[in-house]
């Protein structure tokens, strides 16, 4: 059995596209993703329309696999970049940053690369489940974590407690 990157080695000579592995098919979908974000990088294509044109670019390059199974970005940061453009992804990146800015300690770090990494590797705003993921999860880490706050002692002019 050939390993990950003995296939991805492989790849790189490939000329027909009519069988991919999945891999390859993630490959082939990202290098389409930048090909479709570099002709309309500042409004994108539409949020109804991302997708269609990923089937239509598919088509045109050949890439059958993808094209049957009418793939979509499987990355939500090249989703949102290719429906609404370079706005729609810094309006995604705020919560993120908002986040990885408000917690210092290793689980609030630990659940940003959850959510950061979930949003590299599927388009999760496509599907209700991810909405609700994504939209119980992202207050939740935004929400300041409570802090141990010093308990400090007033002392009055009697010395009383």
């Amino acid at each position: 059995m050939r390993t990950f990157f003995e296939r991805l080695e492989d790849f790189k000579s490939k000329k027909n596209y009519n069988y991919t592995t999945s891999e390859q098919s993630r490959i082939l979908t990202y290098r389409t993703c930048l090909k479709l974000f570099f002709e309309s990088p500042i409004l994108g294509y539409g949020v109804g329309d991302a997708n269609e044109e990923l089937l239509i670019e598919y088509i045109r390059s050949d890439y059958q696999t993808n094209a049957q199974n009418n793939y979509n970005a499987h990355n939500q940061y090249f989703q949102t970049t290719l429906q609404v453009g370079i706005a729609g992804l810094l309006l995604l990146l705020l919560p993120l940053i908002s986040i990885i800015r408000r917690h210092k300690n290793v689980y609030g770090v630990a659940m940003f690369f959850v959510l950061a990494g979930s949003l590299l590797f599927e388009s999760i705003l496509l599907r209700y489940n991810g909405i609700i993921f994504f939209a119980i999860l992202t207050p939740l880490l935004i929400k300041r974590a409570p802090s141990v706050k010093k308990q400090s002692i007033y002392i009055n002019r009697d010395n009383q407690y």
